[in-house]
């Protein structure tokens, strides 16, 4: 997680628990909340980033040949 020592460094220390807990690896998430303190728009982002990987691997399954 050092990658993101700059953005939780300036979180407190509760919040910062939170949006490690609710977001698990997904740095933009802990970015949005970091920056808004709103966890409603990191949540959003998390679940965005959630679909579209199951677009792209949706997109890549169709293209195989069974």
């Amino acid at each position: 997680m050092e990658g993101y020592d700059p953005i939780i460094a300036k979180m407190n220390n509760g919040v910062r628990k939170r949006a490690l807990a609710t977001c698990d690896q997904s740095f933009q998430c802990i970015f949005d909340i970091a920056v808004t303190g709103r966890f409603d728009v990191g949540i959003a982002t998390k679940e965005f980033q959630e679909w579209l990987l199951g677009m792209k691997r949706d997109l890549h399954d169709e293209g195989e040949i069974q």
